[in-house]
């Protein structure tokens, strides 16, 4: 192109061109011209083969400059592309994150820096509007114990290359307790030395109450039934001294029955008491009337309120 230019004059013309012709620049892989080239015939020249190869070439020059600047914008299209593809991943995990309670969180070991989410960091206490924590901040609030396992997962972690899982006691800043379950991953360059952690924390909080009290629910049913079966005990040898094998059946099989009719009378009143009253006429009511309908016995007195443990014994 530049042998040509100086083989043709391309100085201003006083004389309009009186001749033109339409060259299409067609980017290679379009099926249609991107552009079409509206070039005007010097009037001083003739349109040899010289002139028209000059013209080809700025064509040839054109169409390399358009194929280049669309690959350019397809290139700059799928990089947006990307961009919102990733934005609205991110928009994703950060949604079923929070819907799932949990947070996350990215520890530098060479500043010994946490990068944590707005949940991780309500997990234990810090001010919300500081995503940095600092690792020892984040351990002081743990207890001793919790604390020395938590390191232990973390190095066994870095030692086989693979994640770790604890459960940890912490104390918030403003004085509450919490349990957090914290899990992580970390990553790794090509000599394996460690670039940086990354994992999920959950407070299980309500999880561990929850256990506590099915705990003490499980404790005191334990011990109402060893409660229960030494009543029994003590019915049988109570019983014992009936005249027959059928009276000692029939008395043992009667109180047994009052037992539980106690236990109805402290299951209506949620295991908080019963009334004296009630215990004694329900316990008695086998030995109320003589074989002849005559009343033996009638059960009266103050009210007096006992414990769980006191009307069924």
């Amino acid at each position: 192109l530049t042998g040509l230019f100086n083989q043709i004059s391309c100085g201003p013309y006083e004389e309009p061109p009186d001749t033109a012709f339409a060259l299409p620049i067609i980017v290679p892989g379009s099926a249609i011209p991107a552009a079409i080239l509206i070039a005007g015939v010097s009037p001083r020249l003739k349109l040899d083969d010289v002139y028209q190869d000059f013209f080809g070439l700025i064509g040839a020059a054109l169409t390399a400059s358009l194929a280049n600047l669309l690959a350019v914008q397809e290139a700059h299209s799928h990089a947006e592309r990307g961009r919102t593809t990733l934005r609205e991943t991110e928009d994703d995990l950060a949604f079923a994150l929070k819907a799932g309670g949990l947070g996350s969180w990215k520890f530098d070991p060479a500043t010994r820096r946490l990068t944590a989410s707005e949940i991780c960091r309500a997990s234990f206490g810090p001010d919300p509007a500081d995503s940095f924590i600092r690792y020892r901040d984040i351990l002081s609030r743990i207890g001793q114990s919790d604390r020395r396992r938590l390191c232990l997962a973390i190095r066994h972690a870095v030692r086989t290359k693979g994640e770790f899982n604890a459960e940890c006691c912490a104390v918030r800043s403003d004085g509450e307790a919490a349990w957090i379950l914290i899990r992580g991953r970390g990553s790794y360059d090509g000599n394996g030395a460690l670039l940086q952690f990354a994992g999920l924390s959950l407070d299980i909080t309500e999880r561990k109450q929850a256990e506590e009290r099915q705990k003490l629910l499980l404790d005191e049913l334990n011990h109402r039934v060893k409660n229960t079966l030494a009543t029994v005990q003590s019915l049988a040898i109570q019983t014992r001294t009936a005249e027959s094998p059928a009276a000692y059946a029939e008395k043992l099989t009667a109180r047994i029955e009052a037992l539980s009719q106690a236990h109805d009378l402290l299951t209506r009143a949620s295991w908080e008491g019963a009334e004296l009253t009630d215990i004694v006429r329900q316990t008695l009511t086998p030995y109320a009337f003589e074989s002849g309908g005559e009343i033996r016995m009638i059960v009266a007195g103050p009210p007096v309120r006992l414990g769980p443990n006191a009307a069924i014994t």
